[in-house]
This record gives structure tokens, sequence and C-alpha cells, in this order.
């Protein structure tokens, strides 16, 4: 990068989704002792920029329905060897646990827009 070049980096913040990740005791950095972000940016430092910026951004999702919240839990890796009913290799208990765990997670974040789903990722701005 050109001496004045700016860098712009966006990533998943190790609180993202937390609640869920509390409630299933797993999930994408959920025993990571330093956050990704903190990583990135002491790398960033390391590398020779300077004006470098942590920003936290927090977005407020919501999901129609159980089925929209599971679609998203399915194809991202929030929660880590998360499965659906014919999911991988779990047992009908903990498919069981998993539904219920689901369900008790929808019944405390409903609100009127939807099923609340808290995301938190960060940027990092800083200048070479």
């Amino acid at each position: 990068m050109k001496i004045d070049g700016k860098l712009l980096i966006r990533g998943v913040d190790k609180l993202d989704c937390w609640c869920l990740k509390l409630l299933f005791g797993k999930g994408q950095a959920f025993k990571d002792e330093k956050p990704i972000s903190l990583i990135d940016y002491e790398n960033i430092i390391k590398a020779g920029f300077r004006h470098v910026e942590l920003v936290p951004i927090h977005i407020r999702e919501y999901y129609k329905t159980k089925e929209d919240l599971l679609a998203l839990l399915l194809k991202t890796p929030i929660l880590v060897d998360f499965s659906e009913i014919d999911g991988n290799n779990e047992t009908n208990s903990a498919l069981e646990i998993n539904n219920k765990k689901i369900d008790k997670y929808i019944s405390e974040n409903t609100t009127d827009r939807g099923i609340l789903l808290i995301r938190r990722y960060y940027g990092i701005t800083a200048i070479k």
C-alpha cells in the first residue's frame, strides 16, 4: 500500500449474537481469550499504519419467523456445529435440547418487529 493509503476493514466481533452463544454455550469465537478485532487492530499497528481506529458496529436484526432465524443459523458459523432436526450426527435428545433452547431464545427476544438478534461487528480504519 502506498504512503497515505487508507485501509478499511469490517469483521465479525466475538460478541456477535452473544445471547445465543451464551444460551448454547458455544459459537464462533465463544472461547477465544482475545477477540479477533483486537488481534486485527494490533497487527495493523505492527504493520506500520497510523491513525488506527477500532469502531464497534451494533445492528439490530429482526426475523419474522423461527424458520427465518434457523435459516441464518444453519448457513452461518454463529453457533458452531448447529444443525436442524435432520442434522449432522446429533441424537434426538440433543436435537430436542437445541429446539428448546431456540424456543427459549425466541420467547425472550420476540418484539412487535419480530425476533430480535443483536449483531456485533467491528470496523477498523487506518492510514499507511
